[in-house]
């Protein structure tokens, strides 16, 4: 029987990020993969999954993920990621700490039959991470489906939706 997108998505972070097994990486993501990223920037094909695995992997080698899986749709699925690991080797710059870290981002992962095919990731940028927020403008009308009026006018709408955030 075929794998469900969910249990693609569980599978993968298990083989790939829990265990480091990057030889798996073409068993859950098309050849053609193409990731979005917070900062703007596009990725195409397996190496972007696979430097980010051996990156991940080198600095909390004890790392563990959970997924929570938050919509499900035709071809695609919203999803939260949150490690936790010990700071255990180098990372982007920052030595060894031996503390316990969490880390969570949040991803829609669209699938084409049974590999994930495109990701849009999203990763707490304003707060570091301390909040467990994210924030974005959302750019097609499925990004719009709790709040169709703003469709159309997504940095208006963005702006003000900041705004209220930090009155909070």
């Amino acid at each position: 029987m075929a794998r469900t997108p969910v249990a693609t998505i569980q599978e993968a972070n298990d083989a790939l990020i829990v265990q480091g097994d990057v030889d798996a990486i073409a068993t859950y993501f098309a050849p053609d993969y193409v990731v979005h990223l917070t900062d703007g920037m596009t990725r195409r094909g397996h190496a972007p999954i696979r430097g980010f695995v051996n990156l991940v992997r080198s600095a909390f080698p004890d790392v563990q993920v959970e997924v929570e899986v938050l919509i499900e749709g035709k071809d695609r699925i919203a999803w939260q990621r949150t490690m936790r690991a010990t700071h255990r080797g180098e990372f982007q710059g920052f030595p060894p700490t031996g503390r316990r870290i969490v880390w969570r981002d949040m991803l829609t992962s669209r699938f084409e039959g049974a590999r994930i095919a495109e990701e849009w990731a999203v990763v707490d940028r304003i707060s570091g991470g301390r909040v467990g927020l994210s924030i974005a403008a959302g750019w097609h009308p499925e990004d719009f489906v709790l709040r169709p009026e703003n469709f159309g006018q997504p940095k208006t709408a963005l702006l003000d939706q900041i705004d209220q955030l930090r009155r909070l």
